[in-house]
């Protein structure tokens, strides 16, 4: 379950990567 890449960065889980 991961989440699409948002104007802040890419959040998957608990972890965001900028």
């Amino acid at each position: 379950m991961h989440r699409r890449l948002s104007i802040f960065g890419f959040c998957m889980w608990r972890i965001c990567v900028w």
